[in-house]
């Protein structure tokens, strides 16, 4: 049976043994937002710090190719840096990661946002 307590329990662990060694890059922020910290919330679990400051991918790749258009999905990020998908998101998305860093000079470091204590809620 899927124990989403559980689960976030032993995420948060496993995550807070890596912290400080990683930057969380997300593709929209919605996940963290409207699903992990509320879902912290509701099991009086605090998460680790790497996981209240995160960096959109889309938003450095709006920022690094400024003429980019105002709706665009990930195929399309994939498509305008001439990257063939892998299949497995997560790999795409390092590859992206790369290749705006050592072509267009992104800076994730400096475009970090981070999860403000009013989050959006999530209907249970």
């Amino acid at each position: 049976m899927f124990n989403s307590r559980h689960l976030l329990n032993e995420f948060a662990n496993d995550v807070q043994t890596l912290s400080g060694k990683f930057l969380t890059v997300t593709d929209g922020p919605d996940w963290l937002r409207q699903y992990l910290h509320p879902l912290a919330a509701k099991f009086g679990r605090t998460l680790p710090q790497c996981l209240h400051h995160f960096v959109d991918l889309r938003k450095c790749f709006r920022k690094s190719i400024p003429h980019t258009p105002l709706y665009f999905n990930f195929d399309d990020i994939l498509e305008h840096l001439q990257l063939q998908s892998s299949g497995d998101r997560l790999l795409d998305m390092a590859k992206v990661e790369q290749k705006l860093s050592k072509d267009y000079k992104c800076d994730f470091n400096n475009l970090m946002e981070m999860i403000s204590s009013r989050l959006l809620t999530r209907a249970w």
